[in-house]
């Protein structure tokens, strides 16, 4: 690509660049994705495709990811950068769907995310395949097939304890004091003499 810029020119409703053949390489540019595209770069039963030096932007795609990797081999040498948008799922996904599913991630490789929805959404979700070389690539995490890159893993907010509230102590009221008697004053009640 050279440095240059392909983006949509054409209401396709589809993906930017569908790759569907074996021993590919795409390598510094840029994708961009418009209001019409689902994924910027989906590869589909492809063989083994190298991404070196890209940005892959999905900012105003209408709904997918900037990569899909559906039962294909995908090799990342350099920096992907993954630019999502509010519509953005995430910033790539391996999916074996209909066979086997491949993300290599290259020594000195890195993934970085950008957009409106950097640090919000994961930079990849897996929901099968192999992926290898994930923390090269500045990858951590990896549990329930979620990856997230360098500096982006939202902070978890602990549920705070249950704290048992008290039972509220029942109210006493103390007896009432009993009523003195009236003092009899002398010769009160009696007839006067």
């Amino acid at each position: 690509m050279r440095g240059r810029t392909l983006l949509y020119t054409f209401e396709n409703n589809r993906h930017l660049v569908n790759i569907e053949g074996s021993g590919v390489r795409l390598e510094g540019g840029t994708l961009r994705a418009g209001a019409q595209n689902k994924h910027v770069l989906n590869l589909y039963r492809a063989g083994e495709v190298t991404l070196a030096g890209l940005t892959l932007d999905h900012t105003a795609a209408y709904t997918g990811a900037p990569l899909v990797v559906n039962s294909s081999g995908a090799r990342v040498e350099g920096r992907l950068e993954l630019a999502v948008g509010s519509n953005s799922w995430y910033g790539m996904n391996l999916d074996p769907k209909e066979g086997t599913a491949r993300l290599t991630f290259g020594e000195g490789s890195r993934v970085v995310m950008s957009g409106p929805a950097a640090g919000v959404l994961p930079a990849l979700y897996v929901t099968g395949g192999e992926v290898e070389n994930a923390a090269a690539a500045g990858l951590s995490g990896g549990e329930q097939g979620v990856y997230w890159a360098e500096g982006e893993e939202p902070e978890v907010t602990p549920a705070p304890e249950e704290t048992p509230t008290p039972e509220p102590e029942p109210e006493v009221t103390p007896p009432p004091e009993p009523t003195p008697a009236p003092e009899e004053t002398p010769g009160a009640g009696q007839g006067s003499s």
